[in-house]
């Protein structure tokens, strides 16, 4: 964990990402574990710059039409701190907030939080919008 964020460079990390992880999916199957066990975590905050973390939240939906649920542990990430200058972990939850929501509505399903009500709150607005029929 030390060493990971030295200097990582994807030329896509979006299909960089999913590559390796329909890769990891093949293998899981061929061991005999059904898709419908197989989770996608894209890895948000491990061995990632901050624009590879934007990347993958934006164009979530990609990885999304793989096929398999998208896990997203974006919550108190130290990415947050570098985009909104909070230091303390404890004080990130609207940046985690808006990432959970960001993720939602590009079709991510499964949420690694901190603050589990106030995300059930926020992912229940989102899904709320995304439901509408107005």
């Amino acid at each position: 964990p030390r060493s990971m964020q030295t200097k990582p460079s994807y030329d896509d990390v979006v299909l960089e990402v999913a590559e390796f992880l329909k890769k990891r999916r093949s293998e899981a199957e061929e061991l005999g574990i059904g898709r419908e066990c197989i989770v996608f975590d894209p890895g948000i905050g491990f061995g990632k710059r901050l624009e590879h973390n934007l990347a993958l939240m934006t164009r979530v939906r990609e990885l999304v039409e793989l096929g398999s649920p998208i896990l997203i542990g974006a919550s108190r990430k130290s990415f947050l701190r570098d985009l909104a200058g909070i230091d303390d972990a404890k004080d990130r939850l609207p940046g985690s907030l808006a990432a959970a929501v960001m993720t939602r509505m590009g079709g991510a399903s499964i949420f690694r939080v901190h603050d589990v009500a106030a995300t059930k709150q926020a992912l229940a607005v989102a899904d709320a919008g995304l439901n509408s029929q107005i």
